[in-house]
């Protein structure tokens, strides 16, 4: 289905039905009759933004339209509708020297997208007073077709799916308006049908671990190894190996990278038509292995602010993408309950069996690790906090929480040093001492990550999505009866119970937005959780996933998580963005994978160490609230970085 802004024109049925003739069905609704959210629900192949009378300006809602649905869906403006393109990215939209109307002109045009195949030049009708000014004209807009008088008839932008002409294709005289329209229908149509994907699926025998088998490939670029270290058998059935990329996803921004190409969009939906374009075949549907094939990487806090308008107030230390996503060949599977391990092969870069062939004699030539960890000399962290300005900082949230402006926000202070040690024996000596469920170790372009995670944000599964928010902590005690008191000090906790409450109350409202009604739950509440270092409450909530929301979405309108910003989330971000100085990059961000049948299963990026060339950076924080003792919360942030600085 498409749909048309109709901008209260006489010739729009004309257009309409051209659409129609072409054997598609089309929604007509007026500039003021209709919103955006409205427009979404739809969910149509392509938006036609109408000719019509005035100015952009006075066109209702079509300059929203181009602003919402960039990069998101096609979108083609004819006359009125070519100005609002023009006026929406910086274009002059300015009198002509005459009014056109009813009058034919030659004109010439550059045989690409909506114009391939049609000859050049052609014969158009024209119904208009303005015109967009040549002179100054963004360099994102490039000038597909021009009249015999010297005046721009199309335009087309350089990255988004846009496209406008001045004439009107729907006109009697006008020549190839068919074909023009046929070929803004085939773009808006060419990422609809799936590529099925075949793979083989090979069970091998090694004695040894997952942790032992990635160290063969932990050289290799783009490799990521997710280790579900501290086993469990609810939690962390699998550990998965990622090899043999054959695309690779980054963002930052609005700027999309596929590979070698470069070009904007929503980077949520970008990554869900991506994966939407290729789907697996049916007979591996039913498979007790939630990872077969997909994409394996990261979101990083900040891409929060695609989602939210926060901001930017806070600077950015170094710099980093703000998704990261590799597709991969080859994905090695660690059943760790059933003590299965397989091997998958797509052929997309090499053939499935020699794939698997070299992968399994690489893995025969690995060797056993020893899981020890010596101390070495202390090295020097450096805070974008001194103590006293971290209390500072707290007492301003509390202050805020006594306004009324939030009831927990989650503060973060962020460490750095200097380290030289490889990124990948970095995670094996924090594997060695943390050993936690939601594990992991990327090894990427332009960075390596280190992380012991502790907390689930999002699995979905046979439809199925689950969180596990955390809050409240207490340090693992010197001995049996230091451990005892800790324990049920946090357990009796009724500020650490009221935190995780308010927590999981914002969970079950974000799970409300994807999940069918009657389908949210909290199966778990004021769980109590030990790691080597910590104690943690824990609660479960899960939903069933509403009817056509895909894994993607379903992150989008979920993250971030809100353990690690607080409630109201939006507002606890924006005083985030105010009060921790600098940019949190990956830290509080997901680290996970996305599978093509629709499963996906992400930590919270806590615990978590960034290295980027000689530098090792690493955040820790809590909940704030208006019962948060300063001098305790300031220490529970040391607590979280014990592990982190031991190994650094």
């Amino acid at each position: 289905m498409f749909l048309m802004i109709d901008n209260y024109d006489s010739f729009v049925y004309n257009l309409a039905r051209y659409v129609q003739e072409l054997g598609e069905e089309i929604v007509v609704i007026r500039n003021d009759k209709i919103t955006i959210e409205e427009i979404f629900h739809l969910n149509p192949k392509g938006i036609i933004i109408s000719p019509g009378p005035k100015t952009p300006k006075e066109a209702g809602i079509s300059l929203e339209v181009i602003d919402k649905f960039k990069g998101i869906k096609p979108i083609l403006g004819v006359c009125l509708g070519f100005q609002c393109i023009g006026d929406y990215f910086g274009a002059k939209v300015k009198k002509g020297i005459y009014p056109i109307h009813g009058k034919l002109s030659k004109t010439t045009h550059n045989q690409v997208g909506i114009f391939k195949g049609i000859k050049s030049p052609i014969n158009v009708t024209r119904y208009h007073s303005l015109i967009v000014d040549k002179i100054d004209l963004p360099e994102e807009l490039t000038i597909t077709a021009t009249s015999d008088d010297g005046v721009i008839m199309g335009l087309q932008h350089r990255y988004y799916d846009i496209y406008g002409v001045q004439f009107h294709p729907e006109a009697a005289l006008t020549e190839e308006g068919h074909n023009l329209l046929k070929n803004f229908i085939d773009i808006c149509k060419k990422d609809l049908e799936p590529t099925v994907m075949d793979i083989t699926i090979e069970e091998f025998q090694s004695y040894l671990n997952p942790c032992e088998i990635y160290s063969v490939f932990s050289k290799e670029k783009n490799t990521i190894f997710l280790d579900s270290s501290k086993e469990d058998k609810e939690l962390s059935r699998f550990s998965f190996i990622g090899v043999n990329p054959y695309k690779i996803y980054k963002t930052k921004g609005n700027k999309i990278y596929i590979d070698d190409k470069c070009y904007y969009g929503d980077p949520f939906l970008e990554l869900e038509k991506l994966i939407k374009s290729m789907i697996l075949d049916n007979q591996y549907g039913n498979m007790d292995l939630p990872l077969l094939c997909g994409c394996i990487g990261y979101f990083s806090y900040d891409i929060g602010r695609i989602i939210e308008v926060i901001e930017d107030t806070s600077e950015k230390d170094f710099d980093s993408y703000d998704s990261y996503f590799v597709f991969y060949d080859n994905i090695i599977i660690f059943d760790l309950i059933n003590d299965k391990k397989y091997v998958t092969a797509l052929g997309q870069s090499k053939d499935r069996k020699e794939a698997i062939a070299e992968i399994k004699e690489k893995i025969l030539g690995a060797k056993g690790i020893k899981e020890e960890f010596q101390e070495k000399d202390q090295n020097t962290f450096y805070s974008n906090f001194t103590k006293e300005a971290y209390i500072d900082t707290i007492k301003k949230v509390k202050e805020y929480i006594a306004n009324g402006d939030v009831y927990i926000t989650n503060l973060t202070q962020r460490f750095w040093c200097y380290n030289n040690k490889e990124g990948f024996q970095l995670y094996k000596d924090l594997r060695s001492i943390n050993k936690a469920p939601f594990a992991s170790y990327l090894n990427l372009d332009d960075i390596q990550v280190i992380s012991s995670s502790p907390e689930r944000f999002i699995k979905i599964e046979n439809n199925i999505l689950e969180t596990r928010p955390i809050k409240g902590t207490r340090p693992r005690g010197r001995n049996k009866e230091d451990d005892e008191k800790n324990r049920l000090e946090l357990i009796n906790s009724e500020k650490d119970k009221a935190e995780l409450l308010m927590v999981t109350d914002l969970e079950r409202n974000d799970l409300s937005k994807v999940c069918k009604v009657n389908t949210v739950n909290v199966q778990g509440l004021f769980k109590l959780e030990e790691y080597s270092t910590v104690f943690h409450l824990v609660s479960t909530i899960t939903g069933e996933l509403m009817d056509n929301v895909s894994a993607v979405k379903a992150m989008r309108e979920c993250f971030p998580g809100g353990s690690i910003t607080g409630t109201p989330k939006i507002r606890s971000m924006e005083i985030i963005e105010e009060l921790e100085k600098v940019r949190r990059n990956l830290y509080t961000g997901a680290i996970g994978y996305f599978d093509l049948r629709g499963n996906c299963d992400f930590n919270i990026v806590i615990r978590t160490i960034i290295k980027k060339d000689n530098k090792a950076y690493f955040g820790v924080g809590g909940g704030i609230t208006i019962e948060s003792d300063e001098e305790m919360e300031y220490e529970e942030t040391l607590d979280k970085a014990k592990a982190l600085m031991k190994v650094l």
